[in-house]
Parts: structure tokens; C-alpha cells; sequence
């Protein structure tokens, strides 16, 4: 087990993904770093995974960054989601892989404030 915590802490550290997975719900997570993400890393991840891509936050930075949870009728089972943002100074329409990793890079930076980002 240790082992395997230790790979993961080293992929970590070198940007490169970790799937983590929950008998829980039966289903596996790519988890890497949002620091430094680029928008190739959310390519291979749209590709590789073909799911939601979901940036996973502390209740703390939802609330300095003014971000709400949208109601519950629109939560899967009892995962809370909330609001989508982007970034104001994408160049596009905030879509493309390129937009994602920009934004994802503002939501985590610290001197992001909420009126650096579009609801």
C-alpha cells in the first residue's frame, strides 16, 4: 500500500496523472496537479477518460472565490457541484482545452478574486 502511495506522491510531483480509485463507487479518478495543468493533460484526460472533468476544491477557496453550489436537482447522487466558471481573460470561448487549463490555473492561484472570473 505504502508503495503505491509513494508512486503516486512521486507522479505528483512530476505533473503526471494518478488514477485513484473507490470501491465505494465502484468507478476511477485521474487526479493531477492544477498548478501547472496544460491543456494537453486535459486532452489525454477527455480522451483516456471520456468523463466529467472536475476541478476538486476546499470549501474554503469556493467561498473566497464567490462560487455557489448549484441546487440539487442538478447533483449526481450525493456529489455536491457547483457553479461553472472561467476565467475573464480567456481568449476564447473558454472551451477548448487551452481556455480549461487557463482557467483551472486561475481558479488555484491565490491572488485570483472573484471578479477575475465569469459565471
Amino acid at each position: 500500500m505504502f508503495t503505491r502511495v509513494w508512486k503516486a506522491i512521486k507522479a505528483f510531483r512530476e505533473r503526471r496523472f494518478v488514477i485513484i480509485f473507490s470501491e465505494d463507487e465502484n468507478e476511477a479518478d485521474l487526479a493531477i496537479p492544477a498548478q501547472e495543468i496544460v491543456a494537453e493533460s486535459l486532452i489525454f484526460a477527455a480522451r483516456v477518460a471520456s468523463g466529467l472533468l472536475c476541478l476538486a476544491l476546499p470549501k474554503s477557496r469556493l467561498k473566497e472565490l464567490e462560487i455557489d453550489s448549484l441546487p440539487s436537482k442538478y447533483r449526481a447522487y450525493d456529489t455536491p457541484f457547483y457553479t461553472p466558471v472561467d476565467a475573464k481573460e480567456v481568449e476564447h470561448s473558454g472551451i477548448s482545452a487551452k481556455d480549461r487549463a487557463f482557467t483551472i490555473r486561475k481558479v488555484v492561484d491565490p491572488s485570483t478574486k472573484p471578479s477575475d472570473l465569469a459565471r
